[in-house]
């Protein structure tokens, strides 16, 4: 892994062309331009006025309790997550990133699903889900983003905030695998920069804590909400191989990249790839001999919760 370049180009960071990555054209406010400096020193002197209160509020009107899984706590995990990792990211590499960036960032890590419809796609939302001014050919990331946007703008942010606030939900995107993400053209949503891959990353970390909290975490997305690509479960082993497929591949996949584009060993240093690996040691004792909690406490979960019953 080769030296992080400490000059800090913006580049490093924020991918210049998200704004040409949807279909539906730039998420940015009317009249902004994508411009940013060359490093982010030129972020300095941009702190966010009452930045606790513009965060706080960011993750109030982030939650949607109407979700199981895309609400409160999912908003503020994944900025906790972030704040972490960047202040470990920052230690490793003995730097300091500008508030007036890190802020920014932070909102749009907050608010990367605000309005989520319950499903990954609007086409596959209630239509009692859809938001004002969204339509079923619209991602609905780039709806979220056009949104942040809009909130830092009225924060007082710079157009540069709002650049920086807008690109982390627009690199959030899900879903190009399958048929309405590669309708929406989701497959040109491919970030680099660390700022991006970052977002991508604490989007998919397992939570932290025993099998109680996994398995609430897990149900959410696979039985209460509807996912891009995946299928309500109806036995132990469709779960299983749901899980499994998702943890070994998509998030150790997302892992790595993180890793790369920080030139540290960032998710290891923070324990997610050994929340991943708990997971999947987890996931395998639901089909071992014998008694296992792990079924036990899965079909209790779902019989519960959504009175969805898992055969073997």
């Amino acid at each position: 892994m080769s030296e992080f370049d400490k000059s800090l180009r913006t580049e490093q960071f924020i991918d210049a062309d998200f704004t040409n990555w949807y279909t539906q054209g730039s998420p940015l406010v009317s009249g902004a331009g994508a411009n940013l400096p060359e490093t982010l020193q030129g972020f300095e002197g941009q702190e966010v006025v009452d930045f606790e209160t513009q965060l706080a509020d960011t993750i109030v009107d982030a939650h949607e309790p109407r979700n199981p899984y895309h609400g409160l706590q999912h908003s503020q995990r994944t900025t906790e997550n972030a704040y972490d990792a960047y202040g470990a990211f920052q230690n490793f590499h003995s730097i300091k990133l500008p508030d007036g960036f890190l802020q920014p960032v932070l909102i749009g890590t907050a608010a990367h699903d605000h309005a989520h419809p319950g499903a990954t796609f609007f086409a596959d939302a209630d239509p009692d889900r859809v938001p004002p001014g969204a339509n079923k050919d619209m991602a609905v990331e780039w709806y979220t983003a056009k949104l942040t946007a809009e909130r830092v703008k009225g924060m007082g942010g710079t157009v540069e905030q709002q650049t920086v606030a807008a690109y982390i939900p627009a690199a959030s995107a899900y879903g190009a695998h399958v048929e309405q993400g590669r309708r929406l053209g989701l497959d040109r949503v491919v970030p680099k920069g660390l700022a991006g891959l970052m977002m991508r990353a604490v989007d998919v970390v397992p939570l932290a804590g025993d099998y109680a909290v996994s398995v609430a975490e897990n149900t959410a997305i696979l039985i209460g909400e509807k996912a891009a690509g995946l299928t309500v479960p109806e036995t132990i082993h469709e779960y299983q191989d749901s899980r499994k497929g998702f943890l070994a591949g998509y998030v150790l996949h997302t892992l790595d990249a993180l890793d790369e584009a920080a030139k540290a060993p960032l998710s290891g240093m923070m324990g997610w790839r050994e929340r991943v690996q708990q997971r999947l040691t987890e996931n395998d004792w639901l089909t071992k001999d014998g008694f296992s909690l792990q079924r036990a406490m899965l079909r209790a979960q779902t019989q519960a919760q959504y009175n969805h019953t898992l055969a073997d």
